[in-house]
């Protein structure tokens, strides 16, 4: 009985260090997406100074010259987000099939813009009009995945300490998200940064919880 208790041990031991490497590694898939996204976007200020950020969203980056750095932007930051609700998926203990699966449905959001370009200047076509509503219900997801993990938290210890900061990336993000449509594109980008850095951290500690498993 002995000898079974052990070798059950073992398997156990190597299970769980196999999902820690596991996690490690969409934790840092999730934290190169993510960033180059935020990189790329910042660059972009830079090369297309003929948008004025106070006018224009970020998706008009996508079109004319240097268009393809914000199409790697978008792809960038589908993979690094549906990694990231692999990593969840994996390192918060219980939680649930729900929030999960809204980050990974705004992840494959975030790749479906990546092809289907938004109009800009131009007349409003069905591509541009599927642009808006793929975006808009990426962006509601994802806020509500913020609150649903929320919650989930606090009956974690590893992340019961960001229950409280994840409450009020959620209350900001669905303030900007509302702001975004005042505001235009600042308002966008102040939504943008807000939501991006949640992911951010939340990559960051799952990466750190795995390491040190």
């Amino acid at each position: 009985m002995k000898k079974i208790k052990r070798v059950a041990g073992v398997l156990t031991d190597h299970r769980a260090s196999r999902t820690d490497k596991r996690t490690y590694l969409t934790a840092t898939i999730s934290l190169v997406g993510v960033g180059t996204f935020m990189v790329g976007v910042l660059l972009l200020h830079l090369l297309k100074r003929d948008l004025n950020p106070a006018e224009h969203f970020i998706s008009e980056y996508a079109l004319g010259s240097f268009g393809w750095i914000q199409t790697i932007d978008f792809l960038a930051a589908g993979v690094g987000t549906i990694a990231l609700a692999l990593t969840l998926s994996r390192a918060v203990n219980n939680p649930g099939r729900i929030a999960p699966i809204f980050i990974g449905l705004w992840g494959v959001s975030v790749l479906l813009v990546a092809f289907i370009e938004t109009d800009g200047p131009e007349p409003i076509t069905t591509r541009g009009q599927a642009h808006e509503m793929i975006s808009a219900i990426g962006f509601v997801l994802l806020i509500s995945a913020m609150f649903v993990f929320a919650r989930k938290f606090r009956s974690d210890a590893a992340w019961s300490a960001l229950r409280r900061p994840t409450i009020a990336w959620a209350v900001a993000s669905l303030t900007t998200f509302f702001l975004m449509m005042i505001m235009g594109g600042i308002g966008q980008r102040i939504f943008v940064s807000v939501c991006f850095s949640w992911m951010l951290a939340m990559a960051y500690h799952a990466r750190n919880l795995a390491r040190s498993a």
